[in-house]
């Protein structure tokens, strides 16, 4: 679930203002570290109990070598390093994954190209966006916990309106021909409805189909891949028609297939190797928690009058290195939370009112009857006509932007 902060902080006003995030527990910091805090104070208690009361003098004194063993190696680890490069990977894998939210909006207002406000149009413009909030729901289920729950299988979405049990019943019959994802088959389907709309004359031109066609086609998932651009190549012949053959020999294929360009800048960027990530996910994760396991010996305030490297007071409770555990922990868990945001917990994305508004937005824009536009238009110029619209209008209350930001939340007294 999504923590929304951003109203707590809208006004930067007086002396503190973002300390109020500090005392917040629902999606903080405090809520993934204390676990693990728990545990790393109980072990240095137990160890520092066992050092002051439990040892004989001999054994402090074997002890405290071990100790200052410890905290002389364990700084070589490079902690700071190793994690500032994690957290600064898993953060732009996590944008990825955002930008990668299919939108159906952009379609949706593309399906104005199918003409006409009579009941063939129009079911044609909701049969388009019903398929393509389909194959949404059926990828989100996937791998959102959230949607799985409510869409467990194909009777769920027949229930919610997503389909019919003629196409429940064609989607269950590829099972036993593949193993693999059907979430291409609505995308399928879509693209021969607008082709069906070609056919019967409600779309004007084939350029228009394409649009809407490329359109359906960039919602599917292998496509949302950026690719880098080529580079353009300076025409060594800038007066083409100069040299040009009076004669050409006619292509013998009128639909030459493209072969791809040899260059090495023009490959498409391959896809990142998740096994490669889990394997650095294991070396930081492993390196993390050995750094402050050798501190929970290293860490130990020994006797003073043993007079050792860096052991001058004994203060009893390690407040700073209670203050490194919290930061590096907290630094991990982070990086963590963000390497999995389709799951259930405070700060991943909000699949199920997402797929509910994606279904809400799409039949809204598609079955407005885009047709249908006032008739007149009227260009409003000079302070007259905009001092007679503010008397109808009032700013503070209107609903202007949908949806309602978190700024909406605040409250002021009057």
């Amino acid at each position: 679930m999504v923590v929304i902060y951003t109203n707590k902080i809208a006004n930067l006003k007086g002396f503190g203002s973002f300390c109020r995030l500090l005392i917040r527990w629902r999606g903080s910091v405090y809520k993934m570290v204390w676990q693990d805090l728990l545990v790393y104070v109980i072990l240095y208690a137990s160890l520092s109990c066992l050092y002051r009361f439990g040892l004989t003098e001999d054994q402090r004194r074997i002890f405290e070598k071990v100790s200052v063993h410890c905290s002389l190696f364990r700084n070589l680890i490079p902690i700071s390093f190793v994690l500032g490069f994690y957290v600064s990977l898993i953060v732009s894998r996590w944008w990825g994954m955002y930008l990668s939210i299919p939108w159906p909006d952009t379609l949706c207002i593309y399906l104005a190209i199918i003409q006409g406000t009579d009941a063939r149009a129009r079911m044609m413009r909701c049969t388009v966006v019903r398929y393509v909030n389909l194959a949404i729901v059926m990828t989100f289920s996937m791998i959102a916990p959230g949607v799985k729950k409510n869409f467990p299988g194909l009777e769920q979405m027949v229930d919610a309106g997503y389909l019919t049990d003629n196409e429940k019943a064609i989607l269950e019959s590829l099972d036993h021909k593949t193993k693999e994802h059907k979430t291409y088959v609505p995308f399928l389907w879509a693209c021969k409805i607008v082709d069906r709309a070609r056919r019967e004359g409600k779309i004007r031109d084939d350029i228009a189909q394409k649009t809407v066609t490329d359109e359906i086609i960039k919602l599917i998932p292998i496509n949302q891949q950026t690719t880098p651009t080529p580079n353009p190549t300076p025409n060594p012949n800038p007066n083409p028609k100069r040299h040009q053959n009076p004669n050409p020999t006619p292509n013998p294929n009128p639909n030459p297939t493209p072969t791809p360009n040899p260059e090495p800048n023009t490959k498409p960027e391959p896809e990142p190797n998740l096994t490669k990530l889990s394997h650095f996910q294991q070396v930081v994760t492993i390196a993390v928690y050995t750094f402050f396991l050798f501190s929970v010996v290293g860490e130990q305030f020994l006797d003073p009058g043993q007079k050792l490297p860096n052991n001058l007071i004994d203060l009893y409770v390690p407040i700073f290195t209670l203050l490194q555990f919290f930061f590096y922990i907290g630094w991990l868990k982070v990086a963590e939370s963000l390497i999995n945001p389709f799951g259930e917990d405070d700060h991943d994305f909000e699949f199920v009112p997402l797929v509910k508004r994606h279904l809400e937005m799409s039949y809204l824009l598609a079955d407005a009857s885009p047709n249908e536009q006032p008739t007149r238009y009227r260009i409003l110029t000079g302070i007259e006509p905009w001092k007679q619209r503010r008397r109808r209008w009032n700013l503070a209350t209107s609903p202007l932007f949908w949806p309602i930001s978190s700024s909406n939340q605040l409250r002021y007294k009057k």
